[in-house]
């Protein structure tokens, strides 16, 4: 039986409509390049939606769009760099593919065909962000899935892929 780990990323700021778009344009669609489509879409009818945030009482917020990105050791720091990455370079990052009908029934259908074109375009816009050639190593393996049109294995137990041991005891209570 498998549990669903969220795909929230927490970050000690507020956020305002211009980060929010980054975060859907520049994360959210490149990570909808790495997720099988009929997941996806399945999680997008209750979780995932565009924008989707929430203050936090530490005086930040989550942004709630992205699938578990809990793969893997190297898919979650490469998650969480790319994230970094356009937090801190937001201001920048201004193009805006999801501002009609068409591309967010696209996004929410999970369409690969119709964003592959688009992430290409944000991703060397993301090239063009001072954060990211020195952080460049962590996020290679999120671009070379893209690429190979591979996706990430979201239904892997990932106490195997984080060595995480659970007593007998619990597991049936799980």
């Amino acid at each position: 039986m498998g549990f669903p780990i969220g795909g929230h990323i927490h970050y000690s700021i507020l956020p305002n409509s211009r980060m929010l778009r980054a975060f859907d344009n520049y994360l959210s669609l490149p990570l909808l390049m790495v997720e099988k489509p009929i997941p996806a879409m399945n999680r997008r009818k209750k979780y995932g939606r565009l924008g989707d945030f929430r203050v936090k009482s530490h005086g930040g917020f989550e942004y709630r769009t992205p699938a578990s990105w809990l793969i893997s050791e190297d898919i979650a720091l490469g998650v969480i760099t790319l994230g970094y990455i356009i937090a801190i370079s937001y201001p920048i990052l201004t193009k805006n593919f999801l501002d009609s009908t068409v591309a967010r029934n696209a996004y929410y259908r999970c369409d690969k065909n119709y964003f592959r074109p688009i992430v290409k375009v944000l991703w060397d816009d993301l090239r063009e962000c001072p954060a990211f050639s020195e952080n460049y190593k962590y996020i290679r393996k999120i671009e070379s899935m893209i690429l190979n049109n591979q996706v990430w294995k979201e239904s892997v137990d990932l106490r195997r892929y984080w060595r995480v041991n659970i007593p007998k005891h619990m597991c049936n209570k799980l």
